[in-house]
Parts: structure tokens; sequence; C-alpha cells
């Protein structure tokens, strides 16, 4: 990890007080940040599921060889990396807006991405068993003779099934719609395509702005940008047979954005209950913005319009925001920036939408940019991925929810030191003065050790060669320093 990581997150610390001061709180621990893979590959739009033990997988494009590369967590210093777009036929279509889409249901696992130049070429569908790509199946979609698939996204269906939503066009990217294919015996073969766009919502779709699937059950929702005279409202599909049919949906997105380009920029969601949480960017109201909001899948009744990190000015932009999380659980990334400068933002809730926290900066490295992130969740931990553009490279960390009793929000926190890094058998730290505990946390957002911070320079020669984060509280919980190190030995 380089030595640029190990200062001080220049961040708040997430924390939302939920009521009167007293109650429960919820904040983030990070995990140690990491590059994944090997570096020297292309770094674009990385996408991130979590394999049956647990452990993440990430996919991103590589538009230096028109490709698709995927890496596993086996240690900060480890992430085995091979090229999955290997034997397809025909290149890739990457870029920082699209490429390739994951999702799994614990046991099956799915990428699916476009080929050709001008994303006119055939789909390919990935099935990894375990969630882990090596020894996967592929399945070649081709389109009817005239029409042309792309910007394809993919959700898991009971039985071992997949459903991809693909934008279908005629050849030239004219009469642009959604349709669902649905694959059959195991991922082997399709039946025949859905139309879903065009039974909801008037005129085409947005169409160079990428779609969203999920599936729960019987239940198939698919999220996209639509184009009616230049109005680029997000609408969502609804279908209650497995996705035989779509006949019902709603206009989602009230903030009604006109404009005579394209955004590049689509929705994301996820299902909880008989509610779907969605997220997406709009920049119809004072710039690029991110917005969120719930709907009632039966209903299809929605919830108040809500801005992520509101009240920000009109130079700031905020885009490709992702959602992941479970019941009222949620935690939310987007890319945010200003003159030409961008973070990846958090916020998080255990109380659904009404307990989003003030936002933090995922990435340790504040030099240069880092865009295109992505999170899934499971079990208290919240997995993020982007792309790094001093460094070419995909990133990654971990965030456990920690909850707390009355834990103050820390402002202004102080500058944080550690040495040596990277360590061997001992870490020392500067004093903070109203820092009592030190936590120290593995890429997997794991507690392995802890203790009290004027007991001396801490002892690390139990811990194997691998990154960690290390976090500083006070008597009261509170963060008060926050730094990044290394063991190598």
């Amino acid at each position: 990890m380089p030595t640029s990581l190990v200062h001080l997150r220049l961040a708040w610390v997430l924390i939302s007080l939920f009521s009167a001061a007293g109650v429960q709180a919820q904040s983030l621990q990070f995990g140690a940040e990491s590059q994944v893979g090997p570096g020297g590959l292309d770094y674009l739009r990385p996408r991130i599921h979590l394999a049956t033990d647990g452990w993440p997988v990430v996919l991103w494009g590589d538009a230096a060889i028109d490709a698709v590369h995927s890496a596993y967590f086996t240690s900060m210093a480890t992430w085995p990396t091979e090229e999955v777009s290997a034997l397809v036929q025909g290149n890739p279509y990457v870029a920082d807006w699209t490429g390739a889409e994951t999702a799994t249901d614990g046991t099956h696992a799915w990428a699916v991405y476009g080929t050709g130049g001008g994303a006119d070429g055939p789909l390919y569908l990935h099935h990894f068993m375990n969630g882990y790509p090596n020894a996967s199946d592929t399945l070649r979609i081709d389109p009817p003779v005239g029409f042309e698939y792309k910007l394809p996204t993919v959700t898991a269906l009971p039985g071992g099934e997949a459903a991809i939503l693909a934008m279908s066009t005629a050849t030239g990217w004219s009469d642009a719609e959604y349709v669902l294919l649905r694959t059959t015996g195991g991922g082997t073969a399709l039946l025949p395509s859905v139309p879903v766009s065009v039974p909801v919502a008037p005129g085409e779709v947005c169409d160079c702005c990428t779609g969203h699937v999920l599936a729960d059950g019987n239940t198939v929702v698919a999220l996209f940008r639509n184009n009616n005279s230049n109005l680029r409202s997000i609408w969502a599909a609804v279908s209650t047979d497995g996705g035989a049919t779509f006949t019902t949906g709603a206009e989602v997105d009230p903030t009604a954005w006109t404009i005579a380009a394209c955004p590049s920029s689509g929705p994301d969601a996820y299902i909880a209950g008989d509610s779907l949480r969605m997220v997406w960017m709009s920049g119809a109201v004072n710039g690029t913005k991110s917005y969120a909001r719930s709907m009632n899948l039966q209903t299809l009744a929605l919830g108040p319009l809500i801005a992520i990190h509101p009240a920000q000015s009109q130079s700031l932009s905020q885009n490709f925001p992702r959602i992941a999380g479970s019941g009222d659980t949620l935690g939310v990334v987007w890319q945010q920036g200003q003159a030409g400068q961008f973070e990846i933002l958090i916020s998080s809730s255990v109380t659904g939408w009404a307990g989003l926290s003030v936002p933090d900066t995922v990435n340790f490295d504040l030099i240069g940019s880092q865009k295109n992130p992505d999170i899934t969740f499971l079990n208290g931990t919240f997995y993020m991925v982007w792309q790094d553009i001093p460094s070419a490279s995909v990133r990654y960390a971990s965030a456990v929810l920690v909850n707390d009793v009355a834990v103050p929000e820390v402002q202004g926190v102080p500058l944080l030191h550690v040495w040596p890094v990277p360590a061997k058998d001992v870490l020392h730290i500067a004093t903070v003065a109203d820092a009592a505990q030190y936590v120290v946390i593995d890429a997997l957002g794991r507690e392995v050790k802890a203790g009290r911070v004027h007991a001396g320079p801490i002892d690390v020669a139990q811990l194997p060669t691998a990154g960690y984060s290390l976090s500083l509280r006070n008597n009261a919980g509170g963060i008060v320093g926050r730094a990044a190190f290394t063991i190598v030995r």
C-alpha cells in the first residue's frame, strides 16, 4: 500500500443521532484500503459481489485491451486476477459509464456485458458457481435480425437462473426500449424476450443510460431512465410473475430533468420487503445531484423525494450513486466532485431514509480523483470498490456498522501520524490528547486488535502481512483519528 495512504482521512465521522441524546447511534468503522489485482490493468467502472464464503469478487473494464477482468480477495496483498472475457468473440464494450454488471443469490453469480465498438455485438453472460469466476459457463446472447442488444444488467432468479435487462434498438441505436431475457436450464439457454419499458412508459428510453434489474421471488423490477421528448426521468416497471410480463410501472423521478443530451447515468436499487429503495442522479435542480426514494411494490405508492447530501452548491457535482442494504439498513455511495477533483462518499442508516447519516469520504488517499463506486452489503458490513485515477487501478475498502450509545459527533478531527510504515512488529502513534482506545480493522472489516492508546507502542507482531485501518476513540466513543498502515515481513 503506498505511503501516501498513511494520513488522517479529512472527513466527518459518520454518525446519525436518531432522536434524543442517549439513544443508540450508528457509525462506520472502516477497514484498510487495498488495490484490487496487479498494477498495469485499466480500471473502468468496477462492480462487486460476494462469493459464497462472503469474500469480495470484483469485475471491471479494461479499455486498453477491450476486456473484462475479475479478481477475488484472498488477502490485502493478493487479489488473484483473470480476464473473464478471454474466450469470447468480439471485444467487450467498456467505458467509465458502462461495462460489466454482476449479481448473485449467494450460490450462483452472474456477469454480463455487451461487445462491439458501438455496443452492437452480442451480449455474453457468465455463470459463476459459488461466486468465483473460475470454471464459469458462458452464454452468448444474439439479438433478432435487424436489432441490437446493448447496456445489459443482470439479477439472479430463483432456481439458479438469471434475468438480463437489455436495451433493444433497431440497427443504428434508434427506437430504444428495454426488454427482459430470462435464462433456462441453469443459464444454458434463453426464453423469448419480454417487453419492459414499452408497456409502462411513453416515448423511448435514454439510449446511453444503463438500467437496473433486481428480483425477490416472483417480483422482478426493472429501473431505467426514460426519454420522452428529452424529459429524462427515472421509471420503474414491475412484474409479479417472475418476469414473464411487465404491465405496471411508475415514474419515480419527479425532478423533471429536460436535457437534449444523454446523461450516461442510470439508477440503482434494492428490495426491502414490499418496498423498493432507489437512487439516481438528476441535473434538474442546482446542478447534477443524487436523489433517493422508496416505492411500494404492491401499490406503486411513492415516498418523499430525498436529496442525498443536500444543500450543496451548484458547482459541486454528484453522480453514479449506488445503494445496497437489507431491510431498513442501507448504504449509499456516490462520486462527488468540484473543480475537477472527485472523491467517493458514503451515507448510511439502520432506520431507512429517516436515519441517513452525514456523509463520510470512503477513499483514504485524497490525491487526485476517485470515481465510479459500487457497493454491496452482508451481515452488517458494506463492501465498496471504485476507480482510482492517479494510480490507474481499482480500489477496495469495507466498513462495518457499529452501534454506540450517545456517541458525540466529532468534527475537526486532529491529525494522526503512525510509524514505521510499513510496520513489522510494533506500530507507534502520535499522541492525541483525548484519544483513549485504538481499534485495528482488517480489509474485511473485522476488528483484529484493540487496546488503550497510552499503553505504549502497539504490538502487531501476531498480525499477518496485510493492510489495516487504525481508528482512535475518545472516552465517549467518538472517533478522533484514523490512519491506514501496512505490515510487511
